[in-house]
Formats: structure tokens, C-alpha cells, sequence
């Protein structure tokens, strides 16, 4: 079965990265559209070594701690954390 799937989140997540409020910006949806993909392609060309990519995907346990322990590393290094 194929499906469509729009992406037209890039444009809210610029519009709202603009706004430098320090909200948490979350991406959600079916699995396999391209999510990460678009999102990595979007910050490689805006943010090009001003980011840190993570994924939960294969953290089992990831709760809180694992979140913070990802905000402070994106911290550090003054990065956005994706």
C-alpha cells in the first residue's frame, strides 16, 4: 500500500526557530516518511556545525535523563540539539 505523505513541517520549524523562544520544537509521525531525513537535509543547510543530532530511536530506556543528558552535551558545545 503506498501513501502519501506531506512534509510541511520544514516551514513551521524555521518559522518557529526564528522566534529563538527556546521552545522545544517536536517532529511527529508515521514511521519511514523521512521525518529524520528531512529534518537532517534542513539543519546541514541552515546550521551546518551548529547542531547536534539525536535519536531515540534505538535508545531502549529513554527517558528524562537521557533527554537532559543530550540537552547539557548540546549545551556545552553552544549546538541546537536535534
Amino acid at each position: 500500500m503506498n501513501r502519501t505523505v506531506n512534509l510541511d513541517f520544514i516551514g513551521k520549524l524555521e518559522k518557529n526557530l526564528k522566534l529563538a523562544n527556546g521552545l522545544v520544537q517536536v517532529v511527529i509521525g508515521p514511521r519511514q516518511v523521512g521525518k529524520a531525513t528531512t529534518i537532517t537535509y534542513f539543519f546541514e543547510s541552515n546550521f551546518k556545525g551548529k547542531y547536534l543530532y539525536q535519536s531515540a530511536d534505538q535508545v531502549f530506556n529513554s527517558n528524562a535523563a537521557w533527554l537532559f543528558e543530550q540537552w547539557q552535551a548540546a549545551k556545552a558545545e553552544s549546538k541546537i540539539l536535534v
